[in-house]
């Protein structure tokens, strides 16, 4: 069997959960003997280097993408020709069984479905909701709230200069290739109800969990100090709620933080360069806000900045509990299962993927999305008792292993070379 992956950027490039969940099912595919393509893109382009330059080779062959920016939408220009001429090339050399796409961009359904041949299946993974949302992440521009809606026609509340008719049919276009893939998949069951309403078959839909590389013997709990730690992992960006959470700190009594009961170690970057948000419009105001937000409690907070995901262990073992007060669906978040692997119960928005991975009163707890006075309960809650943290800690499950995800994937790729696809 040989494979071909695809992701949006290559991880030595940048790095998010889909982009690690990515590079590992690439990675644990040539351990398994398989031969694999991983192609993600770069930063920045290339002029002098052809679209796909080749970095590494053997059963785990890697490739840098430079697409020259072209029209995603129309897929007209130089950059798309270019691109499909020398990919069509790279798959002719390859010869794979299966294409795997770990995400729809810079790409394009079309011209996905564009490669389809007699001998390679295609598969796409879901991890987010780019296909069914022109705003990218089912997020309202005007007040940054969910779109609880898959129906098309209220797409003009984002949109108001544009008419219905746009988004449906762009809705029933997406219907359709999807439809001409050979499966989907996803590691959420909320998402996949998302893209069942919004009319995508459910029978094409497989759900497999991502894996996290963190060993779950990996248990050692921090030693109390009279201390609550907090921990927050991500990027700052406005969907992910840094601000509600800051907020949350600052409503606590204000002699829980004098005595310093309480701390919050945030690890990664918090430059509007390195963390742009996906409203650039009010990128920079939501920046100065969440700075504004960390000067008073600057004896309870520390910045860590960047990390490797070889960190995370370590990381995780510094606090007491995760926060993820984002304020957008999530599918997944790696995030929760590193965690999970750490044996470090997780604070969450009540939406979406989070409440789906977060069982709240057990391995963690639910707060209303948004909301940083029922957040701020949530913690005092801890302060009050610790032997909570410990019930939920001991009630947690570990997650998948990227060996369990891949041989999911492995089974799936056998199913559909051989015709006799079994969808539970």
């Amino acid at each position: 069997m040989r494979v071909m992956i695809f992701s949006h950027m290559h991880p030595q490039e940048d790095i998010d959960g889909t982009i690690l969940c990515a590079s590992l099912h690439a990675k644990n595919l040539a351990d398994n003997g398989i031969k694999t393509v991983l192609i993600g893109g770069r930063k920045q382009s290339n002029p002098n280097a052809m679209i796909f330059e080749k970095i590494s080779s053997g059963v785990l062959t890697e490739y840098l993408m430079d697409i020259h920016t072209p029209d995603i939408f129309s897929r007209t220009g130089l950059g798309w020709r270019i691109l499909y001429t020398q990919l069509d090339a790279l798959i002719h050399e390859f010869s794979p069984d299966i294409l795997h796409f770990h995400t729809i961009m810079p790409y394009g359904l079309e011209f996905i479905n564009s490669l389809a041949s007699r001998r390679n299946k295609r598969v796409l993974t879901l991890h987010n909701y780019t296909p069914l949302c022109a705003n990218d992440m089912c997020i309202h521009t005007d007040d940054g709230t969910p779109c609880d809606s898959i129906d098309a026609s209220q797409c003009t509340r984002c949109f108001p200069d544009s008419a219905q008719d746009v988004f449906k049919n762009h809705r029933r276009l997406v219907l359709e290739n999807l439809e001409q893939l050979d499966m989907l998949t996803t590691p959420g069951v909320f998402a996949k109800k998302l893209y069942t309403s919004a009319g995508v078959d459910a029978g094409k839909i497989r759900i497999i969990r991502n894996g996290t590389q963190i060993s779950s013997a990996i248990t050692n709990p921090r030693e109390e100090d009279g201390v609550l730690q907090l921990g927050y992992i991500g990027r700052n960006s406005s969907i992910k709620g840094l601000n509600i959470l800051l907020s949350a700190l600052l409503l606590l009594p204000h002699e829980i933080r004098v005595e310093g009961k309480i701390h919050l170690s945030i690890f990664g970057p918090l430059d509007e360069n390195d963390s742009p948000t996906f409203y650039n419009a009010l990128s920079s105001e939501y920046v100065q806000q969440v700075f504004s937000l960390l000067r008073p409690l600057k004896d309870n907070v520390t910045l860590h900045g960047s990390f490797t995901n070889e960190d995370l262990p370590k990381l995780l073992q510094k606090i007491d509990c995760l926060l993820i007060p984002s304020i957008w669906w999530e599918v997944t978040p790696c995030v929760i299962q590193e965690a999970f692997a750490c044996k470090c119960p997780v604070i969450c928005s009540n939406i979406g993927g989070m409440a789906e991975m977060v069982t709240d009163g057990v391995d963690g707890l639910h707060f209303e999305m948004g909301n940083p006075h029922d957040l701020r309960d949530k913690i005092l809650a801890l302060l009050q008792d610790r032997t909570h943290l410990t019930k939920m800690r001991n009630c947690i499950t570990p997650p998948p292993t990227v060996d369990c995800m891949v041989k999911e994937y492995i089974a799936l790729y056998h199913e559909l070379l051989n015709k006799h696809i079994k969808v539970a």
